[in-house]
């Protein structure tokens, strides 16, 4: 489970998101990172041949909006931006077992928490 501006969020959910999407293939991650001031949340999507990564995003979308339509309130309220990334087949998965959430802010908070200076209470 990790928390970010998207919500509590598990692999469970986005395998119901995602359980009905055309195109996509058995390989999917969840990538959060944090670049500004508000979560990113980057789809990464292993497509079958001939799909195309702007009808998957669609299609995400709409799933989410009918799935979970508190995700969605969270997005327009800018707490999070929604990213899809295209990725080879084969190339998602560097072990057996395939990381479903990869949280990148981790090395950001650790960097904050060791600037020079900063007092930490």
């Amino acid at each position: 489970m990790v928390n970010c501006g998207l919500g509590n969020i598990s692999p469970w959910m986005f395998e119901r998101l995602l359980q009905n999407v055309t195109g996509i293939g058995s390989d999917w991650q969840v990538a959060v990172t944090r670049p500004g001031l508000s979560d990113v949340i980057e789809l990464r999507v292993e497509l079958r041949p001939g799909a195309c990564i702007e009808s998957v995003a669609t299609e995400v979308e709409a799933s989410m909006q009918a799935t979970f339509p508190d995700m969605v309130r969270n997005r327009a309220m800018g707490l999070f931006e929604l990213r899809f990334r295209e990725f080879s087949p084969g190339t998602l998965r560097t072990g057996r077992k395939l990381r479903a959430i990869v949280d990148s802010r981790k090395a950001l908070f650790a960097a904050e928490a060791e600037a020079p200076g900063k007092t930490v209470r």
